[in-house]
Parts: C-alpha cells; sequence; structure tokens
C-alpha cells in the first residue's frame, strides 16, 4: 500500500505539459476561441444570411465563414428548459462538434470553413448525446458533401429538412 501512495504522489507533483491557463490539463482536444462564435454580429450574420436545415431536435444554420477555420456557435432559449437542461445540450452540441473533426474545414488546409449556429428546438423530451450527435453528423455531412467548397450551392438559401 505504501508503494501506491508514493507513486500518487509523484504524479500530483509533476503536472503534465499543458497550455498556460491550467498546467494540469492538456489543452490538446479543447474547444478552442477560434472553434467559436463569439460575438452577437457574428450569430446574427448567420442567422440572418445562412441556410438553415431543420432537424427533429435541433435548427442547423450554416454559411461560409469568414474565419480560418469552422467556427460554432449554440443557442438553448428558456423555453427549452431550466438551466441545468439548457446547459447540459450546450454540451452535448459542443461535444458531439469536438469530436468529429471530420466536419471541421481550415483554410489552411485548402478547404472553405463555415460558420454553424445550432438552436435547440423547444418542447422535445427525448434529448440525448447519442441523438444531438447523430442529428448533427447527419445534416452536416450532408452540407459538405453537396457544398464542399463552402459555397451556397443549387438551393441557395432557404429550409431544406434533415431527415
Amino acid at each position: 500500500m505504501r508503494g501506491l501512495h508514493a507513486v500518487v504522489v509523484d504524479q500530483v507533483s509533476s503536472p503534465p505539459e499543458a497550455g498556460p491557463a491550467n498546467p494540469r490539463r492538456p489543452r490538446r482536444f479543447g474547444f478552442t476561441r477560434e472553434s467559436r462564435l463569439r460575438k452577437r454580429r457574428e450569430f446574427l450574420r448567420v442567422q440572418q444570411h445562412g441556410q438553415r436545415i431543420y432537424g427533429r431536435r435541433l435548427i442547423f444554420q450554416l454559411q461560409p465563414g469568414r474565419a480560418a477555420k469552422s467556427r460554432l456557435g449554440i443557442t438553448v432559449s428558456k423555453k427549452v428548459g431550466n438551466a441545468v437542461v439548457r446547459n447540459r445540450i450546450k454540451r452535448w452540441v459542443r461535444e458531439a462538434y469536438r469530436v468529429h473533426l471530420e466536419l471541421h474545414r481550415d483554410r489552411a488546409a485548402g478547404a472553405h470553413p463555415y460558420d454553424l449556429v445550432v438552436t435547440a428546438k423547444r418542447g422535445v423530451d427525448d434529448f440525448s448525446f447519442h441523438a444531438i450527435e447523430a442529428e448533427m453528423v447527419h445534416v452536416l455531412s450532408r452540407y459538405l458533401e453537396n457544398r464542399p467548397q463552402g459555397g451556397r450551392g443549387r438551393r441557395g438559401r432557404g429550409g431544406g429538412r434533415a431527415e
């Protein structure tokens, strides 16, 4: 038992290499500032001029991006649920986007990035991580295969329905 305690103490005393924000937490899988829509005007630009795709649980609004990488913004109104429910949905959407790197576009890699605003629909009771992940992957992969260069595609602005 004494040997186990010594190992734990050694791990705590020597934190892993990481970024400046938190030296104990590696940053390689984080959801960085460059990956997020942060300002109201960025959200409004996508919501007013982007293509809308309606899913069962979520509404996706996409527009070719101006930044170097694809970015995500999430809105969940108070009508969806209390703070615990809203924050859980936002965490699930962020995580579903973060883990599916094949859905990201990077200008440095020669692809055209997009800005995405995801809005949770109210009155949907079957929110789960797997349902949100499946819906996001389906909608975004369909959008990207129809618009590989980040353009508006043949449909223009409007509301194609996700199945």
